[in-house]
């Protein structure tokens, strides 16, 4: 498992940072994606949502933006575990949030617009982009992990107990919605925790189990 997980991150490397025309399409096409995001899709809601919220509205253009900054401060050799972790915990939980619902309108309507085409094959790249940082993102600690959750229980409040969610086709239902993303929340939450939790235990076992070794 080991040993795929390594190749996984090296193709992830090799893909996202070793070449710099990949490299910085990737940075375009996610700063091109923040703004038509944040000023299309989330234009009509932002100016009638509280500025201080802002930063929980608009979900999927924000951690687009995320990426990039990510991407680009791995390039540079910078450790930003926790902002990497913030970014690659909503890529995959806004992901797969909007995929979702796509696919559960289609299943009621068997309206395959071509807005609605668009929105799904681009938020499963934003799914497969999540998974490259978590790849990249190597040894973080549940320390590390802990602000990355907190804040996605939180933006999960700020939208659907103060109602600043993102529009959905109303033919849904408003508690698949609600619940589908909240329970992502804690998926990917508790996932990182544990995963971090593991990293920091790894070194102490291997540590007693060496120290059992030369008695």
């Amino acid at each position: 498992m080991s040993q795929l997980i390594d190749q996984l991150r090296d193709l992830s490397r090799t893909v996202t940072l070793r070449s710099p025309w990949l490299f910085w399409a990737f940075i375009v096409v996610n700063v091109i994606g923040f703004v038509l995001g944040a000023f299309g899709w989330y234009g009509y809601q932002l100016p009638q949502t509280p500025l201080i919220w802002w930063l929980f509205v608009p979900d999927c253009p924000l951690v687009a933006l995320l990426f990039a900054i990510a991407l680009w401060g791995l390039r540079q050799g910078k450790r930003w575990t926790i902002f990497n972790l913030w970014a690659a915990v909503g890529s995959i939980k806004y992901g797969v949030w909007t995929c979702t619902v796509w696919l559960a309108y289609w299943a009621q309507t068997g309206d395959f617009n071509a807005l609605s085409l668009l929105m799904f094959v681009t938020h499963v790249g934003l799914i497969a982009q999540g998974v490259v940082l978590l790849l990249l993102t190597e040894g973080w600690t549940l320390r590390q992990a802990l602000p990355a959750f907190a804040y996605y229980i939180f933006a999960d409040f700020v939208d659907y107990r103060l109602g600043h969610h993102p529009m959905y086709p109303n033919v849904l239902s408003a508690a698949l919605v609600q619940w589908h993303t909240v329970a992502m929340t804690w998926l990917l939450g508790v996932a990182i925790s544990l995963v971090g939790w593991w990293h920091e235990a790894r070194p102490v076992a291997r540590a007693n189990g060496q120290a059992l070794e030369q008695r």
